[in-house]
């Protein structure tokens, strides 16, 4: 997968980032991957609900 990326400072409330963390570990992926992924999901779903 080649893509541009941009990186990105990120302040996140602890808890949230502690909840993230425990997703991605849970789904192998690194904190990063699973913040892209679930960003990805939450769009996905709100493009879908406008489409309707």
């Amino acid at each position: 997968m080649s893509q541009e990326v941009k990186q990105l400072k990120l302040n996140l409330p602890l808890d949230l980032r502690k909840q993230v963390g425990v997703s991605a570990a849970e789904n192998m992926r690194s904190l990063s991957a699973e913040v892209v992924y679930r960003l990805r999901q939450a769009y996905a779903a709100e493009e879908a609900t406008a489409q309707k």
